[in-house]
């Protein structure tokens, strides 16, 4: 839409360029369940007057169509661009289906972020926007296998100055889009690029990010420090008599589970206290001392702090206290990637 066709062609044509298409694109489904309304991350396609072709070429057609500007378009117009092109889909570009929905429901239930993106649609409202209200609004949100549920104490529409029907579901499809973006960029270590309307989110969602990976390594060294000293191996036990090779089996079974858990706690969570009450709460500790109950549920099935975060290599870095996206912003950050920020600003010319 800023270069039009022509300029499109010869900017696909140049050595150094190479471009990817996808006839989907990103949406937010939602649906009413009683009084809850569930929302999940799909990608659609426009499938125009024939429902049944769903070639590459048509659905680039059937998106440009939709535009006054390219009304007149046919397919002999928009078939030497595709070709300049590889095809692909949301899935592949983002690194798979479960990458994808992590990296959503991750922001589309950290209450921050939340706030965050709140905040920014109300700023393209009319009038002054009450970020203290939007600060003090009481956020709860739930994951039901992909299905994001968010309650909060004073309805979205209320404090963004937008009409009844504007709920969660229009935050959700601005954090998408910016889930999108960044996973991008992310993942070929380029600039992001976004339009002006993500600029402030994203600028404040990797300020998040590295402040949450600060805060998580102070934590997990006091973690260690606290578990580890003194420690036994759950070999010892065994070898003493202390536990049956069965009590050891069913400990290692029990690692996996609280490994889960320790994943999926909150960003701001206290991990001294929640290891502590998980400890007493699954009774573990019947069998053994508990220096070797902590050690064991690091060790015994080779559980180490990189394993929260799937052997990335982060380490304590991006452990306990990240989200999904957090730790995949970090992640990338160590590796090198500069998020330098491009805002879309380019004069549309339609010739």
């Amino acid at each position: 839409m800023t270069l039009g066709l022509k300029r499109l062609q010869s900017l696909l044509n140049h050595d150094d360029v190479t471009a990817t298409f996808t006839g989907e694109f990103p949406c937010i489904k939602t649906e009413s369940n009683g009084a809850m309304k569930l929302h999940r991350s799909v990608f659609g396609k426009l499938l125009g007057d024939d429902p049944e072709d769903e070639r590459p070429v048509k659905l680039a057609l059937n998106a440009l169509s939709g535009q006054d500007m390219f009304a007149d378009v046919r397919i002999r117009d928009v078939r030497p661009i595709i070709r300049l092109t590889s095809v692909s889909n949301y899935e592949k570009i983002l690194g798979g289906q479960q990458r994808a929905d992590d990296m959503f429901s991750s922001l589309a239930t950290d209450v921050q972020t939340l706030r965050a993106a709140l905040a920014m649609e109300a700023s393209f409202g009319e009038g002054s926007v009450d970020r203290s209200a939007i600060a003090k609004l009481q956020i709860e949100t739930h994951n039901f296998d992909g299905d994001i549920f968010i309650i909060s104490d004073i309805e979205p529409s209320k404090l963004v100055g937008r009409g009844s029907d504007f709920g969660w579901g229009n935050v959700l499809a601005t954090l998408q889009d910016y889930v999108v973006d960044a996973t991008i960029s992310q993942r070929l270590s380029t600039d992001l690029v976004g339009s002006s309307e993500i600029r402030d989110l994203a600028t404040q969602r990797i300020d998040l990010s590295l402040q949450r990976a600060h805060r998580s390594a102070q934590q997990i060294d006091c973690f260690q420090n606290v578990v580890f000293e003194g420690a036994g191996g759950l070999s010892d036990c065994y070898n003493s008599g202390g536990i049956s090779f069965e009590d050891a089996l069913r400990l290692i079974d029990r690692t996996t589970k609280f490994r889960e858990w320790l994943v999926g706690l909150a960003p701001d969570a206290d991990i001294l206290a929640e290891y502590h009450a998980a400890i007493a709460k699954e009774g573990i500790t019947d069998k053994l001392p508990i220096a070797a109950a902590r050690f064991a549920f690091f060790t015994a099935s080779g559980a180490g702090i990189d394993a929260f975060t799937g052997g990335s290599g982060i380490g304590t870095l991006a452990g306990f206290s990240l989200s999904a996206f957090d730790a995949f912003v970090i992640d990338k950050i160590l590796k090198g990637w500069r998020p330098n920020m491009f805002v879309e600003t380019a004069r549309r010319s339609f010739e």
